[in-house]
């Protein structure tokens, strides 16, 4: 219940909604985004850092807005929203940089310009991140 109250509310601060139900390819950048979050990154602040430190605060979340290409390589990655903390902010960089490629992405999830564009969040409880929280951001250019 927590869990899907704190889902809400990340998906709320995106300005989105459960895409992964409609979107399954959010999933499959899950896959290759988490081993390395929270396979890695997480554990190693959970194993490194002394007790009391401010990066073991589960409210921190840094937002991301992704852009790939249509075969699912990073073209650039911005951070959105910042966590306050810049070495947070980098280290999110750093793994959305790690884990391109990402699948290569469905027709249904192109921007206009063949583009695929998405906020990602990178939070400190791993249960508030993911496809569930994520929110594709669809760029239409106007007819001509």
């Amino acid at each position: 219940m927590a869990a899907r109250l704190c889902l809400g509310l990340l998906a709320a601060l995106l300005g989105g909604s459960a895409w992964a139900e409609e979107t399954p390819w959010l999933a499959q950048v899950h896959e290759k985004v988490d081993p390395i979050w929270g396979g890695s990154f997480l554990l190693d602040c959970d194993r490194h850092l002394p007790p009391g430190h401010a990066l073991h605060d589960k409210s921190i979340v840094a937002v991301l807005r992704l852009t790939l290409s249509d075969e699912g390589l990073l073209l650039s990655s911005v951070v959105e929203k910042s966590s306050g903390h810049p070495e947070w902010d980098a280290s999110a960089m750093e793994v959305a940089k790690a884990a391109s490629p990402y699948p290569a992405a469905p027709r249904e999830v192109w921007s206009d310009d063949g583009q695929v564009r998405l906020l990602w969040a990178f939070p400190r409880d791993r249960t508030q991140g993911g496809a569930p929280a994520a929110k594709l951001d669809l760029v239409e250019l106007p007819l001509a």
